[in-house]
């Protein structure tokens, strides 16, 4: 049931990823990404270079939040 609910919650920011930035998804998406992909240059653009990468394994994982 853990990894479940890791499932949903990861299909969760995916879906709100992709409602934000639909083009950006697409391309990260066509890209050929792997599972542990970080599409940020894809939605926010390459100006997200200066900004911190999502942890996703973080965001995942820690479950004391």
């Amino acid at each position: 049931m853990h990894r479940l609910r890791i499932v949903d919650e990861r299909r969760a920011y995916l879906d709100e990823i992709e409602r934000r930035s639909a083009h950006g998804m697409a391309a990260w998406l066509a890209s050929g990404p792997r599972a542990a992909g970080d599409p940020t240059r894809f939605v926010l653009g390459d100006g997200a270079a200066g900004r911190a990468r999502i942890d996703w394994d973080d965001l995942l994982h820690d479950t004391d939040k």
